[in-house]
């Protein structure tokens, strides 16, 4: 891809692309309890976790995260698993 002088390319910038994201459910987390003890812990709103890949790809596999979701009364987003 060439580059306009004076522009930088950020191949990370498109979370969902970046080779560094968490997609990945080994978190150690089993339940919506645990989630939000979790999440207490590293001081992240459930808001900020929704918008993770680790959550937006794991919502049609772990049973309970499309539940967690709605008890937030965040959106359930669409995986991109589906």
């Amino acid at each position: 891809m060439p580059e306009e002088e004076g522009q930088v390319f950020f191949p990370d910038a498109d979370l969902d692309n970046a080779d560094w994201a968490k997609r990945t459910w080994d978190l150690g987390v089993n339940s919506p309890e645990e989630l939000d003890a979790q999440l207490r812990g590293l001081q992240i709103s459930a808001q900020e976790f929704a918008r993770l890949p680790v959550c937006r790809w794991n919502v049609s596999t772990i049973p309970w995260l499309r539940d967690w979701l709605i008890s937030h009364g965040l959106p359930v987003p669409a995986s991109d698993a589906e």
